[in-house]
C-alpha cells in the first residue's frame, strides 16, 4: 500500500506544475481520475486482505459449533451403545426360555423329563413299592438340580440314575452255612438298556433344542465380548476429546452450563463490532484458535470410526435376532410345545427389533439417529474447510 502512497506524491508536482502553467482543466480531471483509480485499487487490495482472513476465521467458528454438537451426540450415543450392549450381555428374552423350569414354549423341561422317566419306570419288572421308590428319587435329583443345570445335564443325571438303581437278593440256600460264610447276594438291575434308550430318545429333541439354544447364547456372549475389545479404546478417547474442550477452552460441548453458541461466540470474539482486518488476521493467530481447528480435526477422526463402531454392533444384534427366531420355529416340533405361546415370542423378539414406530424403535432405528446426525455433521464439517 506505501507504494501507491508514493506514486501520488510523486503524481503531486507535476498537478502543481499543471496549475502553474496554465494547464486545461481536463488534464487535472485526467490526474484526479488517476489519483482516484489508485485510491480504488488501494481499498481493493485492502478488502481483500480482510476478506482472505475473514473466511478462514470463520470458517474456524462455525465448525467450532458444528464440531461441539458433533462431539455432544457422538459422546451421548457411544455411551447409551455401550450401556445397551452391557444390559444386552446380562439380560436376554432367550435366556428366560431356556431356564429349564420356565413354561414360555408351551411345557416345562423338567416336568417332561420326570413324566417320561415315570413311563420308563413303570414298565420295569419289580414290585410297585420299588417303582414308587425310584420315581420318587428320580423327581428329588431333578427338582435340586433344575435351577442350576442345563437340560443336557439333568436328562444325563436321570440316566445314570436309572442306570445305578437295583434290588439285591439272596438266592436259595442249597447247603448248610458253615462259619465263616457269608450270605450269596445277588445285585438286579430292573431297567435295562432298551428302557434306558427308550428314555434317551424321548429326551433328545429337548436337548438338542437347549444345546442350540446355550450355543446361540454363549456365541452372542462371545459376539458382545469381542466389539467391547475391539472398540475399548474409543470411549475413552471421545471422553478425553471433551474434556480438553472443558480444561483447555472452558467449553462444555453438551450445553449444559451456558449455550453452545453463546460459549463459541465468547471464544471467537463475535460480539466484538469492530471486526476488521486485523481482527481477523491476529484472531488466526490466538493459540485457542488454532487449538479449535486441531480438536476439529480429532473429532472427525473420532466420528468416523463411529459408524464401523455402530454397524458392527448392530450385526451382532441382527444375526442373534435371526437366529432365536428360527431356533423358536423349530421349537414347534417339540412334543408339547405349544405354537400360540411361541409365536407370543417372537412376537416380542421383532418388537424388541421393530419397536412400535412411535415411542420405541426397537434397536434398529434406536441409535440410527445419532449416527445419521454424526454422519451429516462430518460433511458439513468438510464442506467447510
Amino acid at each position: 500500500m506505501i507504494k501507491y502512497y508514493c506514486l501520488l506524491l510523486l503524481l503531486l508536482p507535476i498537478t502543481l506544475f499543471a496549475q502553474s502553467t496554465g494547464n486545461t482543466d481536463s488534464l487535472l480531471k485526467a490526474f484526479q481520475e488517476r489519483i482516484d483509480s489508485l485510491a480504488k485499487v488501494v481499498n481493493e487490495i485492502n478488502h481483500t486482505n480482510a476478506k482472505s482472513y475473514a473466511e478462514p476465521y470463520n470458517t474456524s467458528y462455525r465448525n467450532a459449533l458444528l464440531t461441539m454438537e458433533l462431539m455432544s451426540t457422538l459422546q451421548n450415543t457411544v455411551k447409551d451403545i455401550i450401556a445397551d450392549r452391557n444390559e444386552a450381555l446380562a439380560n436376554t428374552l432367550m435366556s428366560q426360555v431356556g431356564n429349564p423350569t420356565n413354561d414360555q414354549l408351551g411345557f416345562v423341561f423338567t416336568e417332561r423329563v420326570i413324566t417320561v422317566a415315570e413311563q420308563v419306570i413303570s414298565t420295569a419288572n419289580i414290585a410297585p413299592e420299588y417303582k414308587n421308590r425310584l420315581k420318587t428319587t428320580v423327581s428329588d435329583i431333578v427338582g435340586g438340580i433344575a435351577k442350576s443345570f442345563p437340560a443336557v445335564n439333568i436328562v444325563t443325571s436321570v440316566i445314570s440314575t436309572l442306570a445305578s438303581f437295583n434290588i439285591p437278593f439272596i438266592e436259595k440256600l442249597t447247603r448248610k452255612l458253615k462259619e465263616g460264610d457269608t450270605l450269596p447276594v445277588k445285585i438286579d438291575a430292573p431297567i435295562r438298556k432298551e428302557m434306558l434308550e427308550q428314555f434317551s430318545t424321548s429326551m433328545m429333541p429337548y436337548v438338542n433344542f437347549y444345546q442350540q439354544l446355550n450355543d446361540q447364547s454363549q456365541e452372542f456372549s462371545g459376539d458382545l465380548r469381542f466389539h467391547k475389545a475391539k472398540y475399548d479404546d474409543y470411549f475413552p478417547a471421545i471422553n478425553a476429546l471433551v474434556e480438553r474442550f472443558r480444561s483447555e477452552l472452558n467449553i462444555d460441548v453438551h450445553g449444559n452450563t451456558r449455550p453452545v453458541k453463546e460459549q463459541a461466540d465468547e471464544l471467537f470474539d463475535m460480539n466484538n463490532t469492530n471486526r476488521n482486518n486485523n481482527f481477523y488476521k491476529n484472531g488466526l493467530l490466538r493459540p485457542e484458535i488454532r487449538k479449535v481447528k486441531d480438536f476439529t480435526a480429532q473429532a472427525v477422526m473420532l466420528a468416523r470410526d463411529f459408524k464401523p463402531f455402530y454397524n458392527d454392533y448392530y450385526r451382532i444384534l441382527l444375526k442373534n435376532f435371526d437366529d432365536n427366531v428360527t431356533l423358536l420355529q423349530d421349537a414347534k416340533k417339540l412334543p408339547g410345545s405349544e405354537a400360540g405361546k411361541i409365536d407370543n415370542l417372537v412376537a416380542q423378539l421383532r418388537y424388541l427389533r421393530k419397536g412400535d414406530d412411535k415411542n420405541d424403535y426397537g434397536f434398529e432405528g434406536k441409535f440410527k439417529g445419532g449416527l445419521e446426525k454424526v454422519l451429516s455433521r462430518i460433511v458439513q464439517i468438510g464442506a467447510s474447510d
